[in-house]
Formats: structure tokens, C-alpha cells, sequence
């Protein structure tokens, strides 16, 4: 067993751990449309640049694979995706020409897209290949969602809802008369699906999808997209500048005010209460408060209509606490305080370490994820694991622990990985 000093140093050099704020300036969005329009940022939405998406297509939806890319669809079939924030994005193969609005996935690396003609096309795989499915129905689909148990639901053209319990692979139509508009955006949250479309239509379903309760909002409101915030409040935008807000799963709605009238079409959070809608000419809108007021982020002359955004939601791996135990062993215990989630590789390639190191930066000990955490506690965020070191104070000497020392994690943020601290052994 490594013996070290009597004391180790104090010097937290972390952020607030697990405590951000809506000034953070780490958390990275990006924004897609018309004829390959691509932008992103990396200060939570205040400020915006141009990226690279390599096409000329229309690209309707962008998503966050909750891992530290982003895919896009579109026009012509179009599958893209990012590796940098959204900074450029490079052509997936796609197995349909078919247009494609909108895709989600389950967390778990599976993926649905939908689309024109009652397109479906389904990836198990993190969307890295796609396959055509089987299921066609007549209709246009406009938005899907799934609640992570095995039920998603798409929604489109005068009304039409189709389901699935199997992850996406077998379809039912489950429309029914509840609307006859279209239905453009639907979210999942706690056990309620919720839906909104033109003419103010509303509808929430508690029993994944059987029934569903009719909201009356407006009819002159027409909803294009739909997102949730960090507190489990729904958004809804649309046109006009419409901006719409629910805290009860889409049982009752408020206006939220704003100087815009551009057309709406989608809107992203963040964890710290940033908030980005995008809409037509360029429209790119921002919120530092959780979504009570709204000013135009700062972009490039964009003319174009954007018509996704999303939030790049990485891990964030932190040291969150230094001990002693009983036998004057370091004990240290890591938290992921991030909204993302950290990828399988961190664990089956082997090179996401921990390091403690002594006053001199030499290496008193190195283990990697698979001894640190074997059961993966540490994969979705707030997870946390505990490691008891072999090293054992004796002598005065400061310390210093890193986790994911060769940054080879993408996270929200790599300033807070290391931390020191002087610990007094009281072994008698």
C-alpha cells in the first residue's frame, strides 16, 4: 500500500460542482434549415457562427445524441451529422429519398426518423446506418417522441397518430377523431405525451396514447415545434412569434411575451435556463432566465429559415468529494454532472483514467473506468462511484486527483476534472 503524508491541500480548483448557473458559458447548441443553413454556438445561445453542413438540402430537424454529436435530417432523404459541437457535419448513407422532418432517439442508440409519404426509417446503432421500415401509412409525418420504455408515437398530416410498442419497429394507427388539424410537435414528460398543432390544437395523453384530452388554447394560435426546459416546463412556438408555456404536462397554457413576429418553428434548452427558438429569416432567439424574457442572440446576416435547434447535452465528469477512511486510505468519489451521457468506449477501450498524483506530479496511482466503476454508475447523469485508493497518508504532502486526465471524454467541461486537498490521517 502507497503511504503518503499527514495532510493533503484544499485548493478545489472546480466550478460549482453540479451547481451551474444560466451565465455558464460552456453549453453548445446548434441550429439547422433551409438549403443546408447550419450554425452553432458555444456560450449557451447568446452568440452564434456558421458552420460547415455539406449539403444544400433542406435540413429540417437537428438532435443531440446525448453523448456529444448531433444528427440532422432533411430534403432528398439527407442523414448528416457532427462530431465538433456542430461545427461541421459529414453525409450518413440514408435508405430512403423520401423527405425527412423529424427523428428521436431512446438514449440507448436507437433512433426513429420520420417523414413525407409516411416515411419511417429506423437505427439501432447510435444512427450511425439506417434502415428503411416496413410500416406505410398514408400521411406526412411532422414530429415523434418515445418514452424511453418502448412506446413511440408520430403524429402528422389532418390528425394522424400512429404508435409503436416494440422500440419502432412495428407501427399502428391510433388517430382516432381527437383532432383534424395537423398535428406539427409532440414531447414526452413524466408519463404524459403532448401534442400541438394548427389552430391551437392541444391534446395530452396519460395512458401512453389510448385516450387523449383536448385542450382548448386558441383557435387563430397555430403550434410548429415544442421542447422542454431544464425544470419540466413544455414550450411551444409558432407563428406569429407565438412562444407558449405549460408546468402541467400541457394542461394549461400561458403566453409568454416578445418583441418578435418571424414564424417559429422549433425550440431547445439547455440544464443551466438557456433557451434558443429559431424561425423563419434567420430567427434566432435567446433566454438567459429559464424562458421569461427573450432578446435576439447575436448571428451572422443569416436570411434563410432555420427550422431546428437542439442542446449538445455531453456528460461532466468532476471529482465531488476527497476522503479519509478509518485506515487513513484516500477514498475519492466522481459524480457526472452533466446532462449527457458518457459512451460505453470510456469503459471497453480502456483509456479514461483516474490519477492521483503527489506534490512533485509523480503518479502514486492510475486505474481506469473499468476498476473505478464497474457497474457503469457513472454513465447517465448523476450518476456517481466511489473508489477507496491503495494509497495511505503518513507524511505531509499534497495530492492532486484527475479524472479523465487525457480528456479523451467529450464533456460540458474539462476545467473542473481535477481537484487538491489536504486531509489529516487521525490514526493512532
Amino acid at each position: 500500500m502507497k503511504k503518503l503524508s499527514n495532510s493533503v491541500i484544499m485548493g478545489f480548483t472546480l466550478l460549482l460542482i453540479g451547481a451551474y448557473a444560466g451565465s455558464d458559458t460552456h453549453t453548445n447548441f446548434a441550429a439547422v434549415g433551409r438549403n443546408g443553413a447550419a450554425y452553432f454556438s458555444t456560450d449557451g445561445g447568446r452568440s452564434w457562427k456558421t458552420s460547415t453542413s455539406g449539403t444544400k438540402k433542406y435540413i429540417n430537424a437537428v438532435v443531440s445524441d446525448y453523448e456529444g454529436n448531433f444528427i440532422a435530417v432533411g430534403a432528398k432523404g439527407t442523414i448528416i451529422a457532427s462530431e465538433n459541437d456542430g461545427a461541421s457535419y459529414r453525409k450518413i448513407k440514408s435508405p430512403t429519398e423520401e423527405q425527412l422532418i423529424d427523428l428521436v432517439h431512446n438514449n440507448l442508440g436507437r433512433y426513429v426518423a420520420v417523414g413525407a409519404e409516411g416515411t419511417i426509417i429506423n437505427s439501432s446503432d447510435g444512427g450511425r446506418t439506417w434502415t428503411l421500415n416496413g410500416s406505410k401509412f398514408d400521411t406526412n409525418y411532422f414530429d415523434i417522441a418515445t418514452n424511453r420504455m418502448g412506446v413511440w408515437i408520430a403524429v402528422g398530416s389532418r390528425g394522424f397518430m400512429a404508435r409503436s410498442t416494440d422500440d419502432g419497429l412495428t407501427w399502428s394507427d391510433i388517430s382516432g377523431r381527437q383532432a383534424s388539424k395537423h398535428l406539427n410537435a409532440i414531447e414526452y414528460y413524466q408519463g404524459i405525451f403532448v401534442v400541438t398543432g394548427l389552430n391551437g390544437t392541444v391534446l395530452y395523453s396519460e395512458d401512453d396514447g389510448n385516450a387523449w384530452q383536448v385542450v382548448k388554447v386558441g383557435t387563430r394560435l397555430h403550434f410548429e415545434g415544442m421542447g422542454m426546459s431544464e425544470k419540466g416546463e413544455i414550450w411551444s412556438v409558432g407563428w406569429n412569434g407565438i412562444i407558449y408555456t405549460s408546468n402541467d404536462s400541457g394542461k394549461a397554457w400561458q403566453l409568454v411575451k416578445t418583441d418578435n413576429k418571424q414564424r417559429l418553428k422549433e425550440i431547445a434548452s439547455d440544464h443551466t435556463g438557456n433557451m434558443v427558438a429559431v424561425g423563419f429569416k434567420g430567427t434566432i432567439l435567446h433566454s438567459s432566465d429559464s424562458g421569461k424574457t427573450w432578446t435576439e442572440a447575436k448571428r451572422p446576416k443569416i436570411q434563410r429559415h432555420l427550422h431546428g435547434v437542439a442542446f449538445n447535452r455531453k456528460p461532466d465528469l468532476a471529482v465531488s468529494q476527497v476522503s479519509l477512511n478509518k485506515n487513513c486510505q484516500v477514498v475519492i468519489s466522481i459524480r457526472n454532472f452533466g446532462p449527457g451521457n458518457i459512451p460505453d468506449t470510456a469503459w471497453s477501450d480502456g483509456p479514461v483514467e483516474l490519477e492521483i498524483m503527489s506534490e512533485k506530479n509523480e503518479i502514486l496511482e492510475s486505474v481506469n473506468f473499468t476498476v473505478l466503476d464497474p457497474e457503469r454508475n457513472l454513465k447517465y447523469p448523476g450518476g456517481g462511484a466511489k473508489y477507496t485508493t491503495d494509497i495511505k497518508l503518513e507524511d505531509e504532502q499534497k495530492v492532486r486527483i484527475l479524472v479523465d486526465s487525457k480528456n479523451r471524454v467529450k464533456e460540458m467541461y474539462h476545467g473542473n476534472n481535477s481537484v487538491e486537498k489536504e486531509l489529516e490521517c487521525e490514526e493512532k
